[in-house]
Protein backbone atom coordinates (compact mmCIF):
# COMPACT_ATOMS: atom_id res chain seq x y z
CA UNK A 1 0.00 0.00 0.00
CA UNK A 2 1.70 3.25 -1.13
CA UNK A 3 2.22 5.91 1.70
CA UNK A 4 0.47 9.27 2.14
CA UNK A 5 2.35 12.68 0.87
CA UNK A 6 2.24 14.28 4.33
CA UNK A 7 3.94 10.81 5.85
CA UNK A 8 6.25 10.36 3.73
CA UNK A 9 8.47 14.05 3.36
CA UNK A 10 12.11 12.99 3.08
CA UNK A 11 13.55 12.51 6.67
CA UNK A 12 12.95 10.83 9.26
CA UNK A 13 10.49 8.53 9.10
CA UNK A 14 7.53 7.22 11.40
CA UNK A 15 9.25 4.22 12.92
CA UNK A 16 12.76 6.09 13.28
CA UNK A 17 11.04 8.67 15.58
CA UNK A 18 9.14 6.46 17.39
CA UNK A 19 12.40 4.69 18.08
CA UNK A 20 13.90 7.96 18.59
CA UNK A 21 11.37 8.95 21.16
CA UNK A 22 11.92 5.55 23.14
CA UNK A 23 15.71 6.28 23.27
CA UNK A 24 15.12 9.42 24.82
CA UNK A 25 12.84 8.04 27.44
CA UNK A 26 15.34 5.37 28.22
CA UNK A 27 18.41 8.21 29.03
CA UNK A 28 15.79 10.74 30.92
CA UNK A 29 14.80 7.56 33.02
CA UNK A 30 18.58 6.82 33.55
CA UNK A 31 19.29 10.39 34.40
CA UNK A 32 16.26 11.30 37.19
CA UNK A 33 16.87 7.77 39.00
CA UNK A 34 18.42 7.81 42.40
CA UNK A 35 19.60 3.96 42.53
CA UNK A 36 22.10 3.24 40.68
CA UNK A 37 21.68 -0.33 38.97
CA UNK A 38 25.04 -2.61 38.13
CA UNK A 39 24.34 -4.92 35.32
CA UNK A 40 23.81 -8.35 36.11
CA UNK A 41 23.59 -7.58 39.76
CA UNK A 42 20.65 -5.99 41.71
CA UNK A 43 20.53 -2.82 43.02
CA UNK A 44 22.18 -2.10 46.60
CA UNK A 45 20.80 0.96 47.93
CA UNK A 46 18.81 3.73 48.16
CA UNK A 47 21.39 6.20 50.92
CA UNK A 48 21.87 9.78 50.35
CA UNK A 49 25.44 8.53 49.44
CA UNK A 50 26.92 9.63 46.41
CA UNK A 51 25.65 7.04 43.84
CA UNK A 52 28.29 5.38 41.43
CA UNK A 53 28.96 7.09 38.08
CA UNK A 54 26.75 5.66 35.41
CA UNK A 55 27.96 5.21 32.03
CA UNK A 56 26.44 7.03 29.10
CA UNK A 57 25.50 4.97 26.38
CA UNK A 58 26.01 6.18 22.60
CA UNK A 59 23.55 6.46 20.47
CA UNK A 60 24.76 6.21 16.91
CA UNK A 61 22.06 7.31 13.98
CA UNK A 62 23.05 6.09 10.52
CA UNK A 63 21.77 9.10 8.15
CA UNK A 64 18.92 8.02 5.22
CA UNK A 65 20.27 7.54 2.00
CA UNK A 66 17.99 9.18 -0.72
CA UNK A 67 17.01 6.54 -3.26
CA UNK A 68 16.22 7.87 -6.62
CA UNK A 69 15.25 6.02 -9.24
CA UNK A 70 15.38 7.64 -13.22
CA UNK A 71 12.98 6.53 -16.07
CA UNK A 72 14.34 6.93 -19.54
CA UNK A 73 11.98 6.69 -22.31
CA UNK A 74 15.13 5.86 -25.59
CA UNK A 75 18.98 6.33 -25.26
CA UNK A 76 19.26 9.57 -27.27
CA UNK A 77 22.78 12.33 -26.63
CA UNK A 78 20.35 14.82 -25.37
CA UNK A 79 18.85 12.83 -22.73
CA UNK A 80 22.23 11.81 -21.50
CA UNK A 81 22.99 14.93 -20.97
CA UNK A 82 20.51 15.70 -19.01
CA UNK A 83 20.82 13.08 -16.84
CA UNK A 84 24.39 13.54 -16.23
CA UNK A 85 23.94 17.56 -15.45
CA UNK A 86 21.21 16.22 -13.10
CA UNK A 87 23.64 14.59 -10.95
CA UNK A 88 26.55 16.54 -11.25
CA UNK A 89 23.95 19.50 -9.72
CA UNK A 90 22.45 17.55 -6.95
CA UNK A 91 26.26 16.51 -6.00
CA UNK A 92 27.05 20.12 -5.67
CA UNK A 93 23.96 20.55 -3.78
CA UNK A 94 24.78 17.94 -1.16
CA UNK A 95 23.57 14.74 -2.84
CA UNK A 96 26.65 12.64 -3.26
CA UNK A 97 26.27 9.43 -4.89
CA UNK A 98 27.44 6.41 -2.26
CA UNK A 99 27.16 8.43 0.46
CA UNK A 100 23.43 10.13 0.78
CA UNK A 101 22.35 9.52 -2.64
CA UNK A 102 21.77 6.41 -4.59
CA UNK A 103 20.49 6.29 -8.17
CA UNK A 104 19.40 3.33 -10.40
CA UNK A 105 17.92 4.28 -13.88
CA UNK A 106 16.09 2.47 -16.37
CA UNK A 107 15.84 2.81 -20.15
CA UNK A 108 12.48 1.58 -21.91
CA UNK A 109 14.79 1.62 -25.00
CA UNK A 110 11.81 3.22 -27.31
CA UNK A 111 9.22 1.13 -26.14
CA UNK A 112 6.46 3.61 -24.69
CA UNK A 113 4.78 -0.56 -23.15
CA UNK A 114 8.10 -0.98 -21.20
CA UNK A 115 7.76 2.34 -19.34
CA UNK A 116 5.20 1.04 -17.45
CA UNK A 117 6.64 -2.06 -15.80
CA UNK A 118 9.67 0.03 -14.86
CA UNK A 119 7.29 2.69 -12.91
CA UNK A 120 5.75 -0.03 -11.17
CA UNK A 121 9.86 -1.60 -10.17
CA UNK A 122 10.29 1.94 -9.29
CA UNK A 123 7.20 2.32 -7.05
CA UNK A 124 7.81 -1.61 -5.35
CA UNK A 125 11.37 -0.24 -4.67
CA UNK A 126 9.93 2.53 -2.06
CA UNK A 127 11.73 5.16 -4.55
CA UNK A 128 11.86 8.51 -2.63
CA UNK A 129 11.99 10.33 -5.85
CA UNK A 130 11.75 9.67 -9.62
CA UNK A 131 13.35 11.68 -12.32
CA UNK A 132 11.59 11.18 -15.50
CA UNK A 133 12.91 11.83 -18.66
CA UNK A 134 10.57 11.49 -21.97
CA UNK A 135 6.88 12.17 -22.21
CA UNK A 136 5.78 8.50 -22.32
CA UNK A 137 8.14 7.42 -19.11
CA UNK A 138 7.01 10.74 -17.16
CA UNK A 139 3.36 9.25 -18.31
CA UNK A 140 3.73 5.93 -17.09
CA UNK A 141 5.39 6.93 -13.59
CA UNK A 142 2.52 9.34 -12.65
CA UNK A 143 0.05 7.19 -13.36
CA UNK A 144 1.42 4.56 -11.39
CA UNK A 145 2.05 6.31 -8.17
CA UNK A 146 0.18 9.54 -6.46
CA UNK A 147 2.83 9.39 -3.64
CA UNK A 148 6.38 9.27 -5.11
CA UNK A 149 7.29 12.92 -6.16
CA UNK A 150 8.51 12.98 -9.80
CA UNK A 151 10.00 15.29 -11.12
CA UNK A 152 10.73 15.62 -15.17
CA UNK A 153 12.76 17.24 -17.60
CA UNK A 154 13.17 17.87 -21.78
CA UNK A 155 8.96 17.08 -21.53
CA UNK A 156 7.10 19.15 -24.03
CA UNK A 157 3.93 19.40 -22.60
CA UNK A 158 2.82 18.42 -19.22
CA UNK A 159 -0.35 20.09 -19.25
CA UNK A 160 -1.46 17.95 -22.29
CA UNK A 161 -0.08 15.62 -21.16
CA UNK A 162 -2.30 14.91 -17.94
CA UNK A 163 0.91 14.97 -15.83
CA UNK A 164 0.05 18.76 -14.63
CA UNK A 165 -3.05 20.98 -13.78
CA UNK A 166 -0.80 24.27 -15.25
CA UNK A 167 2.54 25.17 -15.20
CA UNK A 168 1.97 27.75 -12.43
CA UNK A 169 1.15 24.97 -10.04
CA UNK A 170 1.05 21.77 -11.23
CA UNK A 171 -0.52 20.05 -8.65
CA UNK A 172 -0.45 16.36 -7.70
CA UNK A 173 3.05 14.93 -7.21
CA UNK A 174 4.81 15.55 -10.35
CA UNK A 175 6.65 19.17 -11.47
CA UNK A 176 9.72 19.51 -13.59
CA UNK A 177 10.90 21.22 -16.50
CA UNK A 178 9.62 21.87 -19.60
CA UNK A 179 11.28 22.09 -23.44
CA UNK A 180 8.68 23.88 -25.34
CA UNK A 181 9.21 26.07 -28.17
CA UNK A 182 6.77 27.54 -29.80
CA UNK A 183 5.95 26.36 -33.64
CA UNK A 184 6.57 29.55 -34.53
CA UNK A 185 9.70 30.57 -33.22
CA UNK A 186 10.91 27.28 -35.53
CA UNK A 187 8.80 28.43 -38.38
CA UNK A 188 10.71 31.80 -38.64
CA UNK A 189 14.22 29.94 -38.32
CA UNK A 190 13.34 28.38 -41.38
CA UNK A 191 12.24 31.74 -42.99
CA UNK A 192 15.21 33.41 -41.93
CA UNK A 193 17.50 30.78 -43.71
CA UNK A 194 15.33 29.66 -46.82
CA UNK A 195 12.74 32.74 -47.17
CA UNK A 196 11.10 31.11 -50.10
CA UNK A 197 9.98 27.79 -48.43
CA UNK A 198 6.20 26.89 -48.59
CA UNK A 199 6.22 23.31 -47.65
CA UNK A 200 7.34 21.89 -44.53
CA UNK A 201 7.83 17.75 -44.20
CA UNK A 202 7.29 16.67 -40.65
CA UNK A 203 7.69 13.22 -38.99
CA UNK A 204 6.36 12.45 -35.82
CA UNK A 205 4.77 9.54 -33.87
CA UNK A 206 1.68 10.69 -32.74
CA UNK A 207 1.01 8.29 -30.07
CA UNK A 208 3.06 10.47 -28.04
CA UNK A 209 1.39 13.13 -26.51
CA UNK A 210 3.95 15.84 -26.58
CA UNK A 211 3.99 15.37 -30.56
CA UNK A 212 -0.12 15.91 -30.47
CA UNK A 213 0.67 19.12 -28.63
CA UNK A 214 2.74 20.53 -31.27
CA UNK A 215 0.94 19.83 -34.17
CA UNK A 216 -2.30 21.04 -32.80
CA UNK A 217 -0.72 24.39 -32.05
CA UNK A 218 1.53 24.35 -35.08
CA UNK A 219 -1.27 23.93 -37.87
CA UNK A 220 -2.93 27.39 -37.04
CA UNK A 221 0.42 29.25 -37.45
CA UNK A 222 1.45 27.59 -40.57
CA UNK A 223 -1.48 27.96 -41.95
CA UNK A 224 -1.38 31.87 -40.85
CA UNK A 225 2.25 32.42 -42.22
CA UNK A 226 1.21 30.48 -45.35
CA UNK A 227 3.16 27.77 -45.10
CA UNK A 228 1.97 23.87 -45.76
CA UNK A 229 3.04 21.30 -43.55
CA UNK A 230 3.19 17.49 -45.02
CA UNK A 231 2.95 15.58 -41.63
CA UNK A 232 4.04 11.64 -42.05
CA UNK A 233 3.15 9.71 -39.17
CA UNK A 234 4.94 6.86 -37.90
CA UNK A 235 4.97 4.20 -35.04
CA UNK A 236 8.31 3.66 -34.19
CA UNK A 237 11.95 4.27 -35.62
CA UNK A 238 11.88 1.33 -38.07
CA UNK A 239 9.69 3.55 -40.03
CA UNK A 240 11.68 6.79 -40.23
CA UNK A 241 13.66 5.81 -43.20
CA UNK A 242 10.14 5.47 -45.36
CA UNK A 243 8.72 8.19 -43.59
CA UNK A 244 12.36 10.55 -44.74
CA UNK A 245 12.35 8.76 -48.32
CA UNK A 246 8.36 9.84 -48.84
CA UNK A 247 9.46 13.50 -48.30
CA UNK A 248 11.79 13.64 -51.01
CA UNK A 249 10.62 15.99 -53.85
CA UNK A 250 7.76 17.06 -51.83
CA UNK A 251 9.27 19.63 -49.21
CA UNK A 252 11.28 21.92 -49.60
CA UNK A 253 12.78 21.75 -46.11
CA UNK A 254 12.13 19.14 -42.96
CA UNK A 255 11.53 20.45 -39.34
CA UNK A 256 11.55 17.84 -36.71
CA UNK A 257 9.70 18.87 -33.55
CA UNK A 258 11.08 17.29 -30.38
CA UNK A 259 9.67 13.75 -31.00
CA UNK A 260 11.08 10.88 -29.04
CA UNK A 261 10.53 8.89 -31.79
CA UNK A 262 12.76 11.24 -34.46
CA UNK A 263 15.27 12.26 -31.91
CA UNK A 264 16.32 8.76 -31.10
CA UNK A 265 16.24 8.29 -35.11
CA UNK A 266 17.60 11.39 -36.10
CA UNK A 267 20.47 10.45 -38.16
CA UNK A 268 18.62 7.99 -40.76
CA UNK A 269 16.59 11.30 -41.55
CA UNK A 270 19.45 13.37 -41.62
CA UNK A 271 20.92 11.14 -44.29
CA UNK A 272 18.77 11.34 -46.35
CA UNK A 273 17.90 14.75 -46.18
CA UNK A 274 21.93 15.42 -47.12
CA UNK A 275 21.42 12.88 -49.90
CA UNK A 276 18.78 14.62 -51.53
CA UNK A 277 20.39 18.58 -50.70
CA UNK A 278 17.04 19.23 -48.41
CA UNK A 279 17.68 21.38 -45.25
CA UNK A 280 16.97 19.82 -42.25
CA UNK A 281 16.18 21.79 -39.40
CA UNK A 282 15.13 19.91 -35.50
CA UNK A 283 14.16 20.60 -32.39
CA UNK A 284 17.56 20.32 -29.87
CA UNK A 285 20.61 21.81 -29.43
CA UNK A 286 24.54 20.64 -29.84
CA UNK A 287 24.03 17.06 -29.44
CA UNK A 288 21.19 16.96 -31.61
CA UNK A 289 23.07 19.63 -34.23
CA UNK A 290 25.93 17.07 -34.29
CA UNK A 291 23.87 14.28 -35.95
CA UNK A 292 24.11 15.67 -39.26
CA UNK A 293 21.00 18.55 -38.68
CA UNK A 294 21.43 21.30 -40.45
CA UNK A 295 20.33 23.47 -38.11
CA UNK A 296 18.96 22.96 -34.39
CA UNK A 297 16.56 25.11 -32.44
CA UNK A 298 15.74 24.41 -28.67
CA UNK A 299 16.83 24.80 -25.05
CA UNK A 300 20.14 24.61 -23.65
CA UNK A 301 19.42 20.98 -22.46
CA UNK A 302 22.46 21.11 -20.07
CA UNK A 303 20.49 23.34 -18.08
CA UNK A 304 17.28 21.54 -17.93
CA UNK A 305 19.09 19.23 -15.56
CA UNK A 306 20.40 21.75 -13.56
CA UNK A 307 17.26 23.19 -12.76
CA UNK A 308 15.46 19.48 -12.37
CA UNK A 309 18.48 18.72 -9.72
CA UNK A 310 16.92 22.15 -8.11
CA UNK A 311 13.78 21.14 -7.79
CA UNK A 312 14.14 17.18 -6.99
CA UNK A 313 16.64 18.88 -4.20
CA UNK A 314 13.38 21.06 -2.24
CA UNK A 315 11.29 18.32 -2.63
CA UNK A 316 13.75 16.11 -0.72
CA UNK A 317 13.93 18.67 1.75
CA UNK A 318 10.17 18.22 2.15
CA UNK A 319 8.82 20.77 -0.15
CA UNK A 320 5.71 19.71 -1.81
CA UNK A 321 6.22 19.08 -5.80
CA UNK A 322 2.37 20.74 -6.62
CA UNK A 323 3.27 23.80 -5.09
CA UNK A 324 6.57 24.18 -7.30
CA UNK A 325 5.97 25.95 -10.82
CA UNK A 326 7.28 23.84 -13.93
CA UNK A 327 10.45 25.77 -14.73
CA UNK A 328 11.97 26.55 -18.34
CA UNK A 329 15.50 27.54 -19.75
CA UNK A 330 14.90 31.19 -20.75
CA UNK A 331 17.65 30.96 -23.81
CA UNK A 332 17.17 29.15 -26.70
CA UNK A 333 20.57 27.92 -28.77
CA UNK A 334 20.40 28.24 -32.28
CA UNK A 335 23.19 25.68 -33.62
CA UNK A 336 24.61 25.31 -37.04
CA UNK A 337 26.45 22.21 -38.45
CA UNK A 338 28.88 23.59 -40.75
CA UNK A 339 29.94 20.19 -42.18
CA UNK A 340 26.23 20.19 -43.45
CA UNK A 341 26.47 23.36 -44.59
CA UNK A 342 28.75 22.13 -46.78
CA UNK A 343 27.55 18.78 -47.58
CA UNK A 344 24.47 20.67 -49.17
CA UNK A 345 25.79 23.30 -50.18
CA UNK A 346 23.60 25.47 -47.97
CA UNK A 347 23.50 29.59 -48.20
CA UNK A 348 22.71 31.10 -44.62
CA UNK A 349 22.57 34.31 -44.25
CA UNK A 350 24.89 35.78 -41.30
CA UNK A 351 21.91 37.26 -39.54
CA UNK A 352 21.68 33.01 -38.43
CA UNK A 353 25.39 33.25 -38.61
CA UNK A 354 26.49 35.62 -36.05
CA UNK A 355 24.73 34.30 -33.62
CA UNK A 356 24.50 30.60 -34.07
CA UNK A 357 26.98 28.09 -32.12
CA UNK A 358 28.73 25.60 -34.87
CA UNK A 359 29.27 21.62 -34.69
CA UNK A 360 31.67 20.10 -37.62
CA UNK A 361 30.77 16.22 -37.15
Amino acid sequence: MERSWAGRKWGIGAAGLIALLMLVAVYASACGSQETTTTGAPATSTSSAPATEATDATVTTTAKVAKIGITVIVDHPVLALVEKTFKERMAELGWVEGQNVEYETKNAQGDAASAAPIAKQFVDAKKDLVFGLGTPSIQAMAKETKDIPIVFAAMTDPVGAGVAVSLEKPGGNVTGVTDWVDPKMQFDLVLEAYPDTKTIGVILNLSEASSKAWLDAAEPIAKEMNLKLTTVPVAGTGDLQAAAESLVGRVDVMLMPGDNTTASGMQVIAKTAITNKIPLFAHGAEETAAQQVLIAIGMDYSKQGVLAADLADEILKGAYPGDLPVLSTPELAVVVNTRTVQAIGAQLPDSIMSRAITVDN
